[in-house]
């Protein structure tokens, strides 16, 4: 082959844009219209709870599972199961610990598809300084909601209270409390908008009334 067609060759393939699926999309999380509960059996009644505070930052792209990460962190103060003298004791020493423990963080670490539009998670939970691996299991959707697209991830997991140190003393035993706690979560996520680039607002239609 002839130099000078080596050269353009490799000019060429040096300039041509690499085969690579588009970044994950970036999400900001919709708090006032998203939910993160809890259960547990206490004495074999089950009860139902929910932390009020929490924030999400998710990056997700269903061609792009590398790409893709969920990064959560829960305010443990905000626990509420809807009875004062329980969430007392959920954020009291036996449990939360809330005096040392202010939070609870959870990463992914791979994502997974399972099948049409249902996903599996695996990464680390930290509660109460104990860091142990959790799957959860999810689908991810959009959908058309007025001017934006809105999406949701849903989804759940199954801890097991006593990985992590919740649950001591009289409530260590699982007669008491139960050991698994299910997790449930519905997330209203928006795209967020790319670094650099600034929203510009609508102009105001001019009225043609005088």
């Amino acid at each position: 082959m002839h130099k000078p067609l080596v050269v353009l060759l490799g000019a060429l393939i040096a300039s041509a844009p690499l085969a690579s699926h588009a970044a994950a999309q970036t999400y900001t999380m919709d708090a006032a219209k998203s939910t993160l509960t809890f259960g547990a059996d206490q004495m074999g009644a089950p009860f139902e709870g929910h932390f009020g505070k929490f924030n999400a930052s998710i990056r997700f792209d269903a061609a792009d599972m590398a790409g893709s990460q969920f990064d959560v962190t829960i305010d443990l103060a905000s626990a509420d199961t809807g009875e004062e003298q329980r969430n007392g004791t959920l954020l009291g020493p036996d449990f939360f610990d809330i005096a040392n423990f202010k939070t609870a963080h959870y990463v992914t670490s791979a994502i997974t598809k399972t099948k049409a539009a249902t996903y599996q998670a695996t990464g680390k939970l930290t509660l109460r300084d104990v860091t142990r691996d959790v799957t959860i299991a999810f689908s991810f959707t959009s959908r058309k909601e007025g001017a934006v697209t809105a999406s949701y991830l849903v989804g759940s997991a199954t801890l097991k209270r006593h990985d992590f140190g919740v649950g001591r003393g009289e409530y260590d035993d699982p007669e008491s409390v139960g050991e698994n706690v299910p997790v449930k979560f519905n997330l209203r996520l928006l795209p967020a908008a790319e670094p650099g680039k600034k929203q510009i607002p609508k102009k105001p239609t001019p009225s043609t009334s005088k």
